[in-house]
């Protein structure tokens, strides 16, 4: 678990630099970036699939599109709004057994960091379970909780919480 933690680490920070690097960068920095991670997998012993930098894996056509899904303060429950997308997405998985999905559970900053880390935790989790209900296997999800360490609006409104209150669904195999 420590190893996970550390490679974890690792690929927030790389994440965190790329962001920070041109909106223009080459596809050779993409893959610099993909090999780092493998090779530190690797000497964790961790799968590096879900670790990869590519957006572009993966379905982006229609309902397909929609990849963020958001939550209600202090929940967990699936908005039945989002239903038909995650229900796209696990149809996608169920014809193509080789694609794999990581699912980002997170919250905002109200809250301590263990509660938010379960609760991002939670939400994924709700996510995935609607997925593997449609029969989707267990080896092509896998879930992930940042709590509120991976914030895409900074401010301190609700309207900045509730952007924050969210499950990312990212494909990491095709």
């Amino acid at each position: 678990m420590r190893n996970l933690s550390k490679l974890l680490l690792v690929s927030v920070t790389v994440l965190s630099l790329a962001a920070c690097a041109s909106r223009t960068g080459s596809p050779a920095d993409i893959t610099d970036a993909n090999q780092l991670l493998d090779n530190q997998a690797k000497a964790k012993g961790v799968d590096s699939d879900y670790y990869l930098l590519d957006s572009d894996v993966g379905p982006h056509d229609g309902l397909l599109a929609t990849r963020s899904y958001y939550f209600a303060f202090n929940s967990n429950e699936v908005n039945p709004q989002d239903l038909p997308a995650i229900k796209a997405h696990a149809q996608y998985l169920l014809d193509h057994k080789s694609a794999k999905i990581l699912l980002e559970g997170n919250a905002d900053i109200r809250g301590s960091r263990e509660y938010n880390m379960a609760l991002g935790q939670r939400r994924a989790d709700a996510v995935a379970n609607i997925i593997r209900m449609a029969g989707v296997s267990t080896s092509q999800v896998k879930t992930v909780s940042f709590g509120a360490e991976k914030p895409i609006a900074l401010g301190d409104t609700e309207a900045d919480y509730q952007k924050n209150r969210r499950v990312d669904l990212l494909y990491t195999a095709k």
